[in-house]
């Protein structure tokens, strides 16, 4: 038990860590951009820049687009665990969907804590129920969102 509680503990503060490190280059980000220019022979420096630019609207349509998704995540994991029965069920909606920053190991995280909580507390009797609400959603996630979202996969 001390090495799954090690593990978890070592998995949040990663996490956090992770989520420390992304706000900070997006607060350094004009920064960190001026410093690659200066890298950068002046000759090309208009080119940087707009690859630079680019680079930034790719980025802000990425994370607008994950926010987006989160959300439709929270909503749909909140109505299927509730309608299985899950107590707590909207806390692990949005342990689900938060763990979506990690793209496929964070969902997969959220959803086996979940699944080892249900498995101790009543063996069994949610496991069919989950599973099916985890591939449900998952099925409208990877074949409707992620392609309203970003595009066709």
């Amino acid at each position: 038990m001390q090495v799954l509680a090690g593990s978890l503990a070592s998995i949040l503060i990663n996490s956090m860590l992770v989520l420390v490190y992304i706000f900070l280059f997006l607060y350094f980000r004009t920064h960190i951009g001026y410093f690659i220019l200066k890298l950068i022979p002046p000759a090309q420096q208009t080119e940087i820049k707009k690859m630079l630019s680019s680079i930034t609207n790719v980025s802000q349509q990425y994370l607008l687009g994950l926010a987006k998704m989160i959300v439709c995540l929270w909503i749909m994991y909140g109505i299927g665990f509730s309608l299985i029965g899950v107590k707590y069920a909207l806390f692990f909606a949005i342990i689900c969907g938060l763990l979506e920053i990690v793209p496929f190991i964070g969902n997969l995280t959220g959803t086996s804590l979940l699944y080892w909580e249900l498995l101790f507390r009543e063996p069994g009797y949610l496991s069919g129920k989950y599973i099916g609400v985890y591939l449900f959603v998952q099925l409208i996630q990877e074949w409707i969102l992620s392609r309203l979202f970003w595009g066709h996969k």
